[in-house]
């Protein structure tokens, strides 16, 4: 009988895997500051794979980024100019900023849970939910959607372009989001709008001609180098 459970459960967590990772299609994000500046990004997904391009007041030196969910190989594809792509492990990447304060402001999660309430409404053909959520410095309201998208995944990435506010925790996927901070008196917004189109694997290929840099192997070389978040922060550039 013990066998049993143990299959039926890892029958259901690979299904369960499975089904989170099926999305194809285009997210557009658009993230308003305090200043009431837009930066806008179009992110390509199909399935694990995920293309990320920054049309609008993005971080300038690059052109676009390629992302594997699955194996966390995250690379920054610069300008047609330089012709340099580099490789980084995004979870190293991420917590690498976060625990070195690396970005002004920047935190990869506020430990928000946003709880659903009855209010929904129908925007571009979905039917969205309001989910509100409150702590000491901030407050937010977001709807969502009853659509599987890895969007919940990519927030810490996105807040670290620039691209994002402070909300997250729902595993639907967040359609708009309007933050209050309490302590800075920021006001902060995001729309995102949902496409499921095909989308070819051409799409997130790497440039042919481009020279290639490892910095995930540099980062576990130079692992405790004073000098590393120096490094970390020229290369990276967010």
């Amino acid at each position: 009988m013990k066998k049993f459970f143990a299959t039926l459960f890892i029958a259901f967590a690979v299904t369960f895997a499975f089904a989170q990772n099926t999305f194809e299609g285009t997210l557009n994000v658009t993230y308003k500051n305090d200043k009431e500046q837009s930066v806008i990004a179009e992110v390509k997904v199909k399935g694990d794979l995920v293309y990320i391009k920054q049309k609008t007041n993005g971080v300038k030196k690059y052109d676009h980024f390629i992302l594997n969910l699955k194996t966390k190989d995250f690379y920054t594809v610069s300008l047609p100019d330089k012709k340099v792509y580099i490789k980084y492990n995004l979870d190293k990447l991420i917590n690498f900023y976060n625990d070195n304060d690396l970005k002004e402001g920047y935190s990869k999660d506020y430990n928000l849970t946003f709880k659903l309430s009855d209010k929904t409404k129908v925007e571009n053909g979905l039917t969205v939910t309001r989910a509100i959520a409150e702590n000491d410095s901030l407050k937010g309201t977001v709807w969502v959607a009853d659509v599987k998208t890895p969007l919940s995944q990519l927030i810490p990435l996105l807040r670290l372009m620039g691209n994002w506010n402070e909300a997250e925790g729902t595993t639907e996927t967040i359609t708009e989001a309007e933050m209050d901070n309490h302590n800075s008196k920021k006001q902060t917004s995001v729309i995102v709008t949902i496409k499921k189109e095909p989308i070819t694997k051409e799409t997130f290929d790497l440039p042919k001609g481009y020279t290639a840099r490892d910095f995930d192997v540099l980062m576990d070389d130079k692992r405790g180098a004073k000098d590393l978040n120096v490094i970390v922060g020229t290369f990276a550039g967010f």
